[in-house]
């Protein structure tokens, strides 16, 4: 079996355990599995095949999608459509999808889920990717945690992680929020 095929079955055993109660965590769970930009497509269409045996549940958002359906997508194209004089700059845009677009998100899980308080379920999230620069995971993190979404949270990401003390670094980037991620490494 291939390193990744293996960090595959760890993400998938970590997920469970914690939306079953085998493991706990302090706030919402957070497992990362970082992988190749170049498969990370690919690797979240192999996760949602699976099924966590009915002992909890499994909810999948490619975030991509999810995005252009956005209030705060739509509100930036007509900005950016809008010939009048008072059109928005592109600070002015990034600002105002960065403030709305991880509140719309979180509202968007809390209506999917049969029961949003329940810790019997995993939100499985692709393509965060597509999302960057406007937010970021801890930004998710924190308004699913606000509106009482008490899921297992489950992040394919497309690139290197990165631990710095107790914070996760993508990219590189200065971490907004402290989150305690579990970090599955590919060897």
């Amino acid at each position: 079996m291939s390193n990744e095929n293996l960090s595959l079955k760890e993400f998938k055993t970590k997920l469970k355990d914690f939306a079953t109660g085998k493991r706990r965590g302090i706030r919402n769970p957070f497992v990362i599995l970082p992988v190749r930009p170049a498969i990370e497509y690919q690797v979240f269409g192999k996760m949602k095949e699976w099924s966590p045996s009915g002992e909890c549940s499994c909810s999948f958002y490619n975030l991509e999608k999810l995005f252009i359906k956005t209030r705060a997508i739509r509100i930036t194209n007509a900005y950016l459509n809008d010939a009048s004089p008072k059109r928005l700059n592109p600070e002015e845009i990034e600002k105002n999808i960065g403030y709305t677009l991880p509140r719309e998100i979180a509202e968007q899980f809390e209506k999917d889920l049969l029961s949003p308080g329940s810790r019997r379920q995993i939100l499985l999230l692709g393509n965060l990717g597509a999302l960057y620069p406007f937010t970021s995971a801890s930004e998710i993190l924190d308004q699913i945690e606000k509106i009482g979404i008490k899921a297992t949270v489950g992040i394919i990401f497309p690139g290197p992680t990165t631990l710095s003390g107790s914070a996760v670094s993508f990219f590189g980037q200065k971490h907004t929020h402290y989150y305690p991620a579990h970090i599955i490494q590919i060897s």
